[in-house]
């Protein structure tokens, strides 16, 4: 009696239920003993990915109860994944019945009437239409997409009208022929929990003949220009005729895809018809919202991508009734002139060390006899403490190297100075007959510098007689409180030390310095004139920047 009881009120609630929610309700057929999946057709692309989706047993002899929420079910019979579906392992009697699902967020529900069968039944309500000489596909028609844990895929089995022997295509033809037209059956076992489930899946292939099978574009034409005003709407259909499931078109925004969110300034639509050869035409639009002024000076590609062929049409959009000024043309040849005189000037500033020595020693560059001067340098040293000064050694090594090796004609205080000669008599004279005067830091006191001798090497320099080149070394890590030079010199009297700042400076670095390849001799050879017989090298000059 209480049986009875409850199927009425089941009766009168689910006939109520769809008298509010109509009778759009699917119907499903499983097989005793196999797994059934069903995928919750409420969801859509407007809810958010993870959304959970209740669904709940409709049975006539209890009451409604939930089975699961994007979870397994405590009895281990029903599962459940993120993507909305509802997998009972083994279909039996006791799951019949309706079931309803609902997403969480949502109003919306679905319905589903569950009959289960003891045996198969041989109908078969899919069909798949493939086109002779093409490749055809029957994969997707398999259980796939399924993300529960412990739920492992074992092993997968395609059959042909129920032959025992299995079928070699494995559900994909590359080239389908009328002799494949048949039922195939996907056969999957998966285990679960130490256990076995099998799923069936069944469909019908029938194998239609094609006309033409060359796919094409047929409009727009290549380099079409298309006038528009700014800010209209404007929309360019790509039309193209494939004969394979696999090809496919879309547009390109210069080298980026251009995506179907009309809430875009520029977006794509798709629209696909059958032919009656079996073709497949198919329309992507270019839709323009409001055309700007700077997709003037972009292009747009319609590309066909095709197992056969690949193509694609590019377009470009000009302002109605204004012919294409040649002012851009210059103007962009004015620009790109620019870009490259200030990446020459760039790169030569950066090597013009390296790039002045080599243009020397390859074209053996010498230096000018007719302006009077009888040496290349006057080496004169300057006071400096200790620490930051060069050595006797290491200054006579660099006149050595200056004069055996590089070929300089130098003027030194203690050879080219006549015994008796007035100290300040003799420094002027080699500063006038030199090209350059080279300053290198002695720790002895240097009495040549006294006596006004800044005052006139400043004249000879305002008069551009001579070049002043300083010769620093390196600060040492330690230096006293009391003198805190820059470059580890001790401060030089005033007029000298803002004599200084009007020449150049090299930096002597130590042993590092002593080999010839050393940016230290570069810059300095650099600085220096031209000798006017240059020597054999001993070493390779490196000119890389």
């Amino acid at each position: 009696m209480a049986t009875l009881f409850f199927a009425v009120l089941y009766f009168l609630s689910f006939q109520g239920l769809r008298s509010a929610f109509g009778d759009q309700h699917t119907k499903l057929t499983a097989t005793q003993g196999e797994m059934l999946v069903v995928k919750c057709g409420c969801l859509t692309r407007g809810l958010p990915g993870g959304t959970n989706i209740t669904w709940t047993h409709h049975h006539p002899s209890e009451s409604q109860r939930p089975l699961l929420q994007s979870r397994e079910d405590p009895d281990e019979d029903t599962l459940g994944d993120p993507s909305g579906h509802l997998v009972v392992l083994s279909a039996s009697v006791e799951r019949q019945g309706n079931y309803s699902c609902s997403p969480w967020n949502s109003n919306t529900t679905c319905w589903y009437t569950l009959t289960v069968s003891p045996t198969r039944q041989e109908e078969v309500r899919v069909t798949k239409n493939c086109f002779n000489g093409l490749s055809c596909q029957l994969k997707h028609f398999c259980l796939r997409d399924l993300v529960i844990p412990s739920l492992e895929l074992n092993t997968t089995v395609w059959q042909k009208d129920n032959d025992a022997q299995g079928d070699s295509s494995n559900g994909y033809f590359e080239k389908v022929a009328e002799k494949d037209e048949g039922v195939y059956t996907c056969r999957q076992s998966y285990q679960y929990r130490g256990r076995l489930y099998n799923h069936t899946s069944t469909v019908m292939l029938k194998v239609k003949k094609t006309g033409s099978s060359i796919p094409r574009i047929w409009s727009p034409k290549p380099g079409t220009v298309y006038p528009v005003q700014l800010g209209s709407q404007l929309v360019v259909p790509c039309e193209v005729e494939v004969y394979n499931m696999f090809d496919s078109s879309y547009w390109l925004d210069g080298k980026s895809f251009v995506t179907d969110d009309q809430n875009q300034s520029v977006y794509s639509n798709k629209t696909v018809k059958v032919g009656e050869k079996g073709e497949q035409k198919i329309t992507t639009s270019l839709v323009f919202q409001k055309v700007t002024a700077d997709q003037l000076s972009r292009t747009y590609t319609c590309k066909l991508e095709s197992t056969k062929k690949y193509s694609n049409v590019s377009i470009t959009l000009a302002l109605k009734d204004v012919p294409v000024s040649s002012l851009r043309v210059a103007l962009l040849a004015v620009l790109f002139a620019m870009l490259a005189v200030v990446s020459s000037g760039l790169v030569f500033y950066w090597c013009r060390v390296p790039f002045t020595l080599l243009l020397r020693d390859k074209l053996d560059c010498q230096s000018n006899a007719s302006d009077g001067k009888l040496y290349d340098a006057y080496l004169m040293t300057y006071p400096s403490q200790t620490e930051t000064a060069l050595s006797e050694e290491d200054r006579r090594w660099m006149e050595n190297v200056l004069e055996e090796q590089l070929g300089y004609r130098l003027c030194l205080q203690d050879r080219d100075v006549s015994p008796g000669e007035a100290v300040a008599d003799a420094v002027m004279r080699c500063i006038l007959q030199s090209r350059r005067v080279v300053l290198l830091p002695s720790a002895e006191d240097q009495p040549a510098l006294c006596y006004g001798l800044p005052s006139a090497i400043h004249s000879a320099l305002v008069d551009k007689k001579s070049r002043l080149l300083l010769i620093r070394t390196k600060t040492p890590r330690k230096l006293s409180v009391e003198q805190p030079e820059e470059g580890g010199s001790r401060a030089l009297p005033e007029s000298l030390r803002l004599l200084t700042k009007a020449g150049s400076s090299v930096t002597w670095g130590g042993p590092c310095s002593r080999p010839l390849s050393s940016s230290f001799w570069k810059n300095l050879r650099y600085h220096l004139p031209a000798p006017r017989k240059l020597k054999a090298m001993h070493s390779t000059f490196d000119s890389v920047c």
